[in-house]
């Protein structure tokens, strides 16, 4: 009887312990999880405030502008009101920071997208040119047929399909 009465009681002393450690557990948890949210907020804010007061005059600004939105995948009215702002100067922009901003209109509904891609196509640069009619032929808001560039646009659409399957085979193995 002694024994089990032992017993009984290393049980409970044992499922304390356990309840204590699951609370603080529990607490930690949640303190984490509280400072992780708090984190967050802190920087939605600050790329909210970054982006509604971004010097377009300041190439180094623009493109940490850009950074910010396709790295974290930034949305909203703010997000919106740069694009806009920066659309309007898209021509006096650096030929990397149109590239970027090109890139970044792919996944997005945007009111100039189909003007500023048509823009970027007719570029000098081949590889803005590229960028700009893949965007338009894949998006299916219609491809160039603007041929006056040197280019054999449809060869290099054909190549950028081949090379896609030929990348998804090898994937596969």
């Amino acid at each position: 009887m002694y024994k089990i009465k032992i017993f009984l009681e290393d049980i409970k002393a044992f499922a304390l312990l356990l309840g204590a450690l699951l609370y603080v557990q529990a607490s930690l948890s949640q303190t984490a999880s509280n400072t992780l949210w708090g984190e967050r907020t802190k920087f939605r804010i600050y790329c909210k405030e970054y982006l509604s007061s971004c010097s377009l005059d300041s190439p180094k600004d623009i493109s940490k502008a850009l950074w910010l939105i396709s790295a974290f995948n930034q949305s909203g009215e703010d997000v919106e009101g740069f694009l806009n702002r920066l659309s309007v100067c898209y021509d006096s922009l650096e030929l990397r920071q149109q590239f970027d901003f090109i890139s970044l209109l792919k996944e997005r509904k945007f009111d100039a997208k189909e003007v500023l891609l048509r823009k970027a196509f007719k570029s000098e640069n081949n590889k803005l040119s590229l960028l700009a009619y893949s965007i338009l032929n894949e998006t299916g808001e219609g491809i160039c047929n603007d041929r006056n560039y040197g280019l054999d646009w449809d060869n290099i659409n054909t190549q950028i399909k081949e090379k896609t399957i030929s990348m998804n085979c090898h994937n596969r193995n």
